[in-house]
């Protein structure tokens, strides 16, 4: 039979068996470590959002034109496309029978364009009347991101980077 003694040296040299899980300080560091990288990193993710908005919204309008041309000549007859207050705000895609072949809503908060937006008129053969250069911009990014819709006397649409 082991003695009192010896089995108190034995329970010292046999190794201790740790509860699995993390203790409460190593899950405060983290969540402190985490919180300092979300906070370094917003900024940069509003600006990459609004620069992607605006890509969004310069070719969803450059796909309209190029809609209302095809529809144009498909129907034979005139289409256009309206903006509301300015181009930020949405438009629609009509035929000269005021029949609406496409709309949409405005963009989202962040997209500019200039006021003052002319109605782009596509003849059926698919021409418009002269070059349209319709400029989306956001305040939240610099002059770069900005995203220019141009439309050719000949009809065609296009979308490229930078201002008009």
């Amino acid at each position: 039979m082991k003695s009192a003694t010896h089995m108190a040296n034995s329970d010292r040299l046999r190794p201790r068996r740790r509860s699995a899980g993390f203790t409460l300080v190593e899950l405060m560091t983290v969540v402190a470590i985490v919180g300092i990288l979300a906070a370094l990193a917003g900024p940069s993710f509003s600006e990459m959002i609004a620069r992607q908005r605006l890509r969004t919204g310069a070719f969803d309008l450059a796909g309209d034109m190029m809609l209302a041309r095809s529809e144009a000549i498909k129907r034979g007859v005139d289409v256009t496309v309206t903006p509301g207050t300015t181009w930020a705000q949405g438009w629609s895609v009509d035929d000269a029978g005021a029949v609406r072949i496409s709309q949409r809503d405005a963009f989202g908060a962040g997209i500019t364009s200039p006021s003052g937006a002319t109605v782009v008129t596509f003849d059926r053969n698919g021409r418009s009347a002269g070059t349209t250069a319709i400029e989306l911009s956001s305040p939240k990014t610099d002059d770069s991101a900005a995203r220019c819709v141009t439309v050719q006397p000949s009809g065609r649409a296009s979308a490229r980077k930078g201002k008009c």
